[in-house]
């Protein structure tokens, strides 16, 4: 059976009167079914078409695959988990498992996010962004000894937002110690008219 099929489930009925086959579709229509028509044909009609490249930030042509696959990642398994769309729209991957070979005896197991990064000749390749089981205390973070000590910031005014507006927000780690901002509860006294 092809495999771009085999998950799927699909609903064949069969008409008395005249014993014509019909399939449900995704979008629930019924389909007809030729008799000389074979199921698993007809069921490749169902499978949504490949993504085009014009569809994605990032040409999936200028990836190197090769270097994500060392981390015993594909790009079949990134389009199953939706991580495909992710990495090709500049954006970092949910927390993959990953397998890094030392040499023949050793390897090493983690879970990790990954992301493109381009480089100077215009292809893409893997930034592997591991997670964190505790801060880097001795690392400075732009002086806010604060975020490092207590895990959270005092507000800070005047970010500004990718379209250009400011806001005010704090500073904290998630579970993962990944920096993210909170954003202050909005009173009656301190929003905009």
């Amino acid at each position: 059976m092809n495999e771009e099929l085999k998950d799927q489930d699909v609903l064949l009925v069969k008409d008395k009167s005249n014993s014509e086959l019909y399939a449900a579709s995704k979008d629930g229509k019924m389909n007809s079914v030729k008799p000389n028509e074979n199921p698993e044909d007809f069921l490749k009609k169902q499978v949504p078409a490949q993504t085009n490249a014009e569809d994605y930030a990032i040409d999936p042509n200028l990836v190197r695959w090769d270097k994500l696959e060392k981390f015993g990642i594909t790009r079949e398994a990134l389009e199953k988990t939706d991580n495909l769309n992710k990495m090709l729209d500049y954006r970092k991957t949910d927390l993959l498992p990953v397998t890094i070979k030392v040499d023949d005896e050793t390897s090493v197991r983690t879970d990790a996010r990954f992301s493109l990064r381009k480089q100077e000749d215009g292809s893409f390749v893997p930034a592997i962004h591991p997670i964190r089981h505790k801060p880097d205390l001795e690392r400075p973070y732009f002086g806010v000894t604060e975020l490092l000590t207590k895990g959270k910031t005092a507000v800070i005014k005047g970010f500004k937002s990718k379209a250009g507006k400011a806001f005010d927000a704090t500073l904290r780690f998630d579970e993962n110690y990944k920096v993210m901002f909170e954003f202050p509860e909005k009173t009656k006294n301190n929003r905009k008219k």
